[in-house]
């Protein structure tokens, strides 16, 4: 075995074998975010080639969470730094469940078949002498073997779970969509901190890696190699990211851009004018409507989708807010209370509901309407001061110090609720507790706060 110091590995070799790994690496993300792509294109949704995602440039796949933010974890955690990428499907433009499946096991198949392309070299016997690149060549490979055992845990938000979530119940799936965000947080947490953990998994991509015949004197020489040179070398590669999006006008992969958007609703109304259009359809058209504030199509897209989906209460939620928005406000308090009916226990609907019966001057319904919503969302302090003004407005001064109380106990330097917390002792008669509200305002806010 060569000595890492010296020879044809030295400082020079490891560069270049370090450089060699993140090449490949970035190719073979690459590869994968392109079978998620591709597969998701034959399935029905035709945005991803508009996105970029089937040209195989690395920048269409760039994401700040997984490109930049992991691997900079990774090295503060001492461990190498390889980036990541991620494509943004449009699941609702997908035929069927088996089209959602396939598309998450697309990536992690792509990934496998690099790995076994990368072992082939060791199996037909080329690999025999003490080059850096074939050290290279074992890690990267050994690296596609992790990649595709970590993407294939059921966790959510990883390949594995995105499987299995098509065939799970409606809300199973979506109280998965609402805490899957912290799935690989949780599983990062405890590969790190789990010795057992950590040792079970790498064992069974060590075992994985034998059966492909990836020489494991190779890979572990070689990731002795590559740690130090591969912190330098991504470290450079971050800065340059971060150089090419700030000062050369550069972009980084965004879900949310009004581009994708608006692809998606060319997307939307090519299935809605060949008549494939289905409720979860005009309710995505609705909510891509929402987001770009183009509440009366959002309304007429939500009208939509409750002709046959009369019960759900975030069709009637959104469209309530659609309504609000556009200051119809009794058709936006119907909204809500249809909302209400089918999900009593929202509290996001109560202090909707709540804020457009303030628009209606129905303080006393508001203060009700708040009431439910503190009893959901008692951590909600606007809940709690909006009350607190409408008692005040309604001449109920104490159940106004009341709230205000709760919210000055959390919010203990805001010179706003200080003063009104003063105003309303002084409307209770309590005059120096009231100038001793104006102290801490006039502390908090000097020049902004009178009397």
């Amino acid at each position: 075995m060569p000595d890492y110091q010296s020879g044809l590995l030295g400082q020079t070799g490891g560069y270049l074998l370090a450089i060699a790994v993140i090449l490949g690496w970035i190719a073979s993300v690459c590869l994968h975010e392109f079978g998620h792509a591709i597969v998701a294109y034959w399935g029905g949704d035709t945005t991803v080639k508009d996105k970029g995602y089937l040209t195989l440039n690395p920048l269409k796949y760039t994401d700040i969470g997984y490109s930049l933010a992991l691997p900079v974890v990774f090295l503060v955690l001492g461990g190498v730094a390889l980036p990541g990428a991620a494509v943004y499907i449009n699941h609702t433009l997908l035929r069927s469940r088996g089209w959602n499946s396939a598309v998450s096991a697309a990536g992690p198949l792509m990934t496998g078949v690099v790995a076994i392309a990368l072992a082939l070299p060791f199996n037909l016997g080329w690999a025999t002498e003490d080059h850096w690149f074939w050290y290279a060549l074992a890690l990267l490979a050994s690296y596609q073997v992790a990649a595709l055992c970590f993407n294939l845990f059921p966790v959510p938000s990883f390949d594995g779970f995105g499987i299995l979530e098509p065939w799970l119940p409606q809300p199973v799936q979506q109280t998965v969509r609402r805490w899957g965000r912290y799935g690989y947080l949780v599983l990062f947490a405890i590969l790190w901190t789990v010795p057992a953990a950590n040792q079970g998994f790498w064992a069974l991509v060590n075992g994985i890696s034998q059966v492909l015949g990836i020489p494991y004197d190779k890979v572990s020489f070689a990731y002795a190699a590559f740690a130090q040179p591969s912190k330098v070398i991504f470290i450079a590669l971050l800065f340059g990211a971060l150089i090419f999006r700030k000062v050369l006008g550069g972009t980084l992969n965004k879900p949310t851009q009004n581009a994708d958007l608006n692809i998606n609703l060319a997307a939307y109304d090519r299935l809605i004018q060949s008549g494939q259009a289905t409720p979860d359809i005009w309710r995505h058209k609705g909510d891509t409507l929402l987001f770009l504030k183009q509440y009366e199509g959002a309304i007429t897209c939500y009208d939509e989708a409750l002709k046959t989906l009369y019960n759900d209460p975030d069709l009637w939620h959104n469209c309530g807010i659609c309504c609000h928005n556009l200051q119809q406000y009794d058709q936006a308090l119907l909204a809500y209370d249809q909302a209400l009916k089918h999900q009593p226990d929202n509290g996001e609907i109560w202090t909707n509901k709540a804020r457009v019966l303030k628009c209606l001057d129905r303080f006393q319904e508001a203060v009700l309407a708040y009431g439910e919503s503190i009893k959901y969302r008692p951590s909600d302090l606007d809940n709690w001061r909006d009350r607190g003004r409408l008692s005040f407005q309604l001449q109920d001064y104490a159940a106004a110090l009341s709230d205000f109380e709760r919210v000055l106990k959390y919010q203990p330097s805001s010179a706003e609720n200080w003063n009104e917390h003063g105003m309303i002792l002084e409307r209770l008669g309590r005059v120096d507790e009231a100038q001793q509200s104006y102290q801490k305002a006039l502390r908090y806010r000097p020049k902004n706060i009178a009397k």
